[in-house]
């Protein structure tokens, strides 16, 4: 009951009847979210192939070397050097993806959640989908949640919750969204190493599930382990 009533007053300030709360380790939580808020979760998972992630943050990367006057270096590059880890770019993916990395955390969050047996409760968007199909993919989020639909504007997209990207992460753009939205990512196989990308082969874990469509002959998902990505020094 106590928490309960944190969660409420935490909220307080909000006049409207829904929120969405972003963290990346809901999927794993979900019995707490529902003992204490009382109803059952609904979780939007955003995902996208993982070449496509990690080559987006190596990008990012090298958009935003370290310069004279920054308060930090990146959060990526931070980590690597507290562990004496040579920075290259396949040790930046080997972090990324591994158990302490952003990107394995999310993973294996994701498995935590199916494991325990809430997948119903989870929505995956595919970021192609977004970008590619941007109507009908916020249409199938609005009847997750049994909400009307709204006409969007995907050519004028406004970010009104702007982070410190760079006192925070070292990474000026790292939320960074721009007012139309498209993709501009750059092509995996011209960014990652061979190495990299078949390391991500099979990672796709929301993807191989036996809740999902078109995977009736896996008999049990695939689940990424400590050895699929595994830091190199």
């Amino acid at each position: 009951e106590i928490i309960s009533n944190v969660i409420n007053h935490f909220y307080s300030d909000v006049e409207h009847p829904i929120i969405l709360d972003k963290n990346r380790a809901w999927t794993a939580r979900v019995s707490y979210i529902e003992h204490y808020i009382g109803q059952q979760a609904k979780i939007i998972c955003p995902v996208r192939d993982i070449e496509e992630i990690l080559t987006s943050m190596i990008m990012m990367i090298r958009r935003n070397p370290y310069r004279e006057g920054n308060s930090r270096i990146n959060f990526i590059d931070e980590q690597l050097v507290k562990l004496n880890i040579p920075i290259s770019d396949d040790n930046r993916c080997e972090y990324i993806a591994g158990p302490d990395g952003i990107l394995g955390q999310s993973l294996n969050a994701i498995i935590e959640g199916i494991d325990q047996g809430f997948f119903d409760r989870f929505h995956f968007v595919e970021y192609n989908d977004l970008v590619n199909r941007s109507k009908e993919t916020l249409n199938k989020i609005y009847e997750f949640f049994g909400e009307e639909t709204y006409d969007h504007d995907f050519d004028n997209i406004q970010n009104i919750n702007r982070e410190g990207d760079l006192n925070t992460y070292g990474l000026e753009d790292m939320h960074e969204v721009r007012s139309k939205l498209k993709s501009t990512s750059s092509n995996p196989i011209e960014v990652l190493s061979e190495y990299v990308l078949d390391k991500c082969k099979g990672m796709d874990i929301w993807r191989q599930t036996p809740y999902t469509q078109d995977v009736q002959n896996i008999p049990k998902y695939i689940k990424t382990n400590q050895n699929q990505i595994q830091i190199i020094s």
